[in-house]
C-alpha cells in the first residue's frame, strides 16, 4: 500500500482505510489604496497527509504497531515516502498519532486499535 521508511503499510500490519491529503502554497495579500489587495506567490505551503485505520491485534500484527509510530515520529527524523504504485513521494515526518482502543480481553488488552497517523512533508 505504502511505504514510510522502513515501515510497510500491508494486511500483516497496520492497514489504512482513508488516506487524505492537504497541500497549501503561499500568496501573502498586499493592501493598497483605493484598489482591492495584490497577491504574490512565494512558495509552497504545507503538505499534509493523514492516514486512519484499524489494527486488529490479535487477528494479525500483533498490538505494536502505533507504539512503532510513536518511536518513529520521537526519533525527530523524516522518512522517504513511497507509494504503493512506487512513486516517489520525498521526505515526510510523523506529526501526530492518534489512537483509540476498544473491545478489550482479558487485562485490558485491546483487540481492535483505530489510529491516526499526520504527516508532513519536509522540503530540501
Amino acid at each position: 500500500m505504502m511505504k514510510l521508511g522502513d515501515y510497510k503499510f500491508m494486511i500483516p500490519e497496520a492497514v489504512y482505510q482513508t488516506l487524505e491529503r492537504s497541500t497549501e502554497w503561499k500568496w501573502p495579500s498586499q493592501h493598497r489604496f483605493l484598489l482591492g489587495p495584490s497577491s504574490q506567490f512565494v512558495g509552497n505551503g504545507e503538505d499534509r497527509i493523514t492516514l486512519s485505520g484499524v489494527i486488529f491485534p490479535e487477528w494479525l500484527g500483533g498490538a505494536k504497531q502505533v507504539n512503532r509510530f510513536r518511536e518513529m515520529g520521537g526519533t525527530g527524523e523524516s522518512y522517504l515516502l513511497i507509494s504503493g504504485t512506487g512513486s516517489i513521494m520525498g521526505n515526510w515526518f510523523i506529526e501526530g498519532v492518534n489512537e483509540k482502543q476498544s473491545l478489550f480481553a482479558a487485562f485490558g488488552t485491546p483487540r481492535k486499535q483505530e489510529f491516526t497517523l499526520t504527516l508532513r512533508r519536509q522540503y530540501p
